[in-house]
């Protein structure tokens, strides 16, 4: 249910001095318009019972100020609702008191469903109206109107007519202002609930971001020590150290690149992106090397279909990390079977394509890829491992570097995945 908007406690004084100030008048109102059969005898000869209509008010004004005080205590929309028509019964007596059915002042019975209107009631701005209808039809057959004065009933139809009109006018807007109110209600809860986890995710980067910066900034003065001072060694094994050093660095800068990021509390790293001219193909061959463990293990045979040297404008450090983690899907998910990467040129830019015959992606599954923590349900059978993260992150950093990542795949026959930079 709609939050109320209508707290008359005392939290704000003069609010609530202010509404219990207008709700006494009324209350005297009603007693006023009981005694005027009294204090102006003779003017208003239709009411032929004065007594009767003064302890009618009476009443209504007991029914009203117990309103207002359960409203105190507790606030309930029905409680509102039972109030707004108090309020009608005072605008009707108004109209019957200056005229009934040709009272000039008849456009005031609009003032009670206005007010549900304003509060988002629609359901309570018909009811109310209804009741006004009902109350004001009967007023043909109240003294000094007869039933049977055609022209007077004629006029009666058209007022009845027209507030009709007003009353489902009136009924449309307070739904549609009610729907917008419950759509800015729920966008602002969903950007706060967005809010939070971009902070707990921030959060989390940065912990475990500083928490692999010290060992891995160990590894690579290791390495580096061990480059150093290891000059007389085999030509295998200096290089197995210096591919092992170059891997660590890299890793070191996209942890580094990380802490950056959640430093600013940014959701993309377009702030700590290094543009500069980079060879696409050597991007790729390490790319490729380094996932050279995980293809022997799946028995994937990896081949890079075009040797050309295509340069672009990027940022290595994240651009490999985006293609390490396409390539690694495509690997992961062919087990026994083969990726092809291919490096082409494309108008001013590069087109880069991985193609693998693995499992594919279902259908049903292909709108959602890249979900923030999506994963398509074939894949889960195949592999426990894997956030789901990886292609909503490789998206992002593509788009930063101005390009486009495109997805094409057939469940049971593979996928292929197209890079444009």
């Amino acid at each position: 249910m709609r939050t109320l908007t209508h707290d008359i406690r005392p939290h704000d004084r003069r609010l609530s001095r202010f509404f219990f100030v207008a709700e006494a008048v009324l209350l005297g109102a009603y007693i006023f318009f009981g005694c005027i059969p009294f204090l102006f005898p003779g003017r208003l000869i239709w009411i032929e019972h004065p007594l009767a209509w003064l302890l009618f008010w009476i009443a209504i004004a007991g029914i009203h100020a117990g309103i207002i005080v359960l409203l105190y205590l507790f606030q309930k929309p029905a409680l509102f609702s039972a109030r707004n028509i108090s309020h009608a019964v005072f605008y009707l007596g108004i109209v019957y008191l200056t005229g009934g059915i040709v009272s000039p002042f008849f456009i005031i019975l609009v003032i009670p469903p206005l007010l549900s209107t304003i509060a988002l009631r629609p359901a309570e701005t018909a009811g109310v109206s209804a009741f006004i209808v009902v109350s004001f039809g009967s007023f043909a057959f109240l003294p000094p109107y007869s039933y049977a004065d055609q022209a007077l009933l004629v006029w009666l139809l058209v007022q009845i007519l027209s507030y009709c009109v007003i009353a489902i006018l009136l009924y449309g807007v307070a739904n549609e202002l009610r729907y917008q109110h419950h759509e800015r209600r729920r966008t602002q809860r969903v950007v706060a609930e967005q809010t939070e986890l971009d902070r707990i995710k921030s959060t989390y980067i940065n912990t475990v971001s500083r928490r692999l910066e010290a060992p891995l900034s160990g590894v690579v003065w290791g390495l580096n020590d061990l480059l150093e001072n290891t000059s007389d060694a085999k030509s295998r094994d200096r290089a197995l150290l210096k591919k092992s050093h170059d891997r660590a660095e890299r890793a070191l800068g996209i942890v580094n690149t990380m802490t950056e990021a959640a430093a600013l509390n940014a959701d993309n790293l377009s702030h700590m992106v290094r543009i500069r001219k980079i060879d696409l193909h050597n991007l790729i061959e390490t790319a490729i090397d380094d996932l050279a463990y995980l293809s022997e293990r799946t028995n994937v045979t990896v081949s890079f279909a075009n040797a050309k040297h295509v340069t672009a404008n990027a940022d290595p450090t994240i651009l490999i990390a985006a293609l390490t983690s396409l390539l690694d899907n495509a690997i992961r998910y062919a087990p026994g079977g083969s990726v092809t990467v291919s490096l082409d040129e494309k108008g001013s830019g590069a087109a880069i394509t991985i193609s693998d015959t693995g499992i594919g992606i279902p259908k049903s599954d292909q709108a959602h890829l890249f979900d923030r923590l999506y994963r398509a349900s074939n894949a889960i059978a195949v592999s426990q491992d894997g956030t789901g993260i990886g292609l909503y992150n490789a998206r992002r950093v593509i788009e930063m570097h101005g390009g486009t990542l495109k997805v094409t795949s057939e469940e049971g026959k593979g996928t292929t995945v197209t890079v444009t930079l």
